[in-house]
């Protein structure tokens, strides 16, 4: 009985009509991340290598280009008509994007930009994953596409650390017993509001990009993979693609007989890719000044 209910199954499985094929990525629809090289690491495409209604996950070393790499999409988000419609939301939860928007990248960037709330002259940025999901919520419920970008991860909190912290600065009481913290809030905020999220960003044809630091991994563990990142598996589980970066060298110049830094080299890796194209290999291009202040778009691809 039960293998003809089987067969039975099987057999209205074959009948059925192939699906369709996923459609393909239209190049018309492309938001160039600054870099030819890139772009074509990431879809295939020298057009550009991001694409509406996706999530990206960037980690990466300090001072590798992350920051000048999302400032860049902006540039290009500007001068494309195709995202002339989009809000420009940078969250600089950590406040390290310091350089004059205008003087590097032109008045119509500096003009497009936006926190995710406040003004510009008073700007409110996240200070916990909470925080995040509400203001990423907001901008989807405002229903104007928008590129958001949060820098980074690892500059906001979560509400129960908070607390926890908070409690922990109290006088402990004879007697008292507190529980410990695993660490886990974030990792559990992120599982939780990216299934949301990530729903919005498809509705609305926006963009997400979340930038992670990468940390050394110590202990056993570090031998097989010497970096990791915060923020738990969700971040990389709904991410469309997930590119790593590292310093692998400096190009110096003497400027009044000190050493400046004026390019860096960066390695790429793209460890997970939706988008077609892009390979786990990685291979290294040249970037930009990395004291944060100045020099070109980080290319790394």
């Amino acid at each position: 009985m039960v293998k003809k209910k089987v067969v039975k199954e099987v057999t209205e499985i074959l009948a059925r009509n192939p699906e369709e094929p996923r459609p393909a990525l239209d190049p018309n629809d492309a938001l160039s991340t600054g870099s030819t090289l890139l772009n074509l690491a990431m879809s295939g495409m020298p057009q550009g290598g991001l694409f509406p209604g996706m999530y990206y996950l960037w980690v990466g070393d300090s001072g590798s280009g992350k920051t000048k790499l999302t400032l860049t999409v902006f540039a290009e988000a500007t001068r494309n008509p195709r995202f002339d419609d989009y809000l420009l939301i940078h969250d600089n939860a950590e406040n390290g994007a310091l350089m004059d928007l205008s003087e590097h990248f032109g008045k119509r960037v500096e003009e497009r930009v936006q926190p995710p709330k406040g003004t510009k002259s008073d700007p409110v940025y996240s200070e916990t994953v909470q925080d995040f999901y509400r203001n990423v919520d907001r901008a989807i419920a405002g229903g104007t596409p928008f590129i958001y970008v949060l820098d980074s991860m690892d500059a906001i909190d979560t509400e129960e650390d908070q607390d926890h912290f908070d409690k922990s600065k109290k006088p402990k009481k004879e007697g008292e017993e507190r529980s410990g913290n695993y660490g886990t809030a974030k990792a559990k905020a992120n599982s939780a509001g990216l299934r949301r999220a990530c729903a919005g960003i498809r509705d609305t044809g926006s963009i997400l990009i979340i930038i992670s630091h990468a940390k050394m991994n110590i202990g056993r563990d570090a031998m097989f993979r010497p970096k990791s990142r915060s923020g738990g598996t969700s971040l990389k589980y709904f991410a469309h693609v997930e590119m790593w970066t590292s310093v692998y060298g400096q190009i110096k110049k003497k400027v009044r007989g000190k050493d400046r830094i004026v390019e860096t080299s960066v390695l790429a890796a793209w460890l997970k890719s939706q988008c077609g194209a892009a390979s786990p290999a990685a291979s290294a291009a040249r970037g930009a000044a990395s004291d944060g202040c100045g020099g070109d778009p980080a290319a790394a691809a």
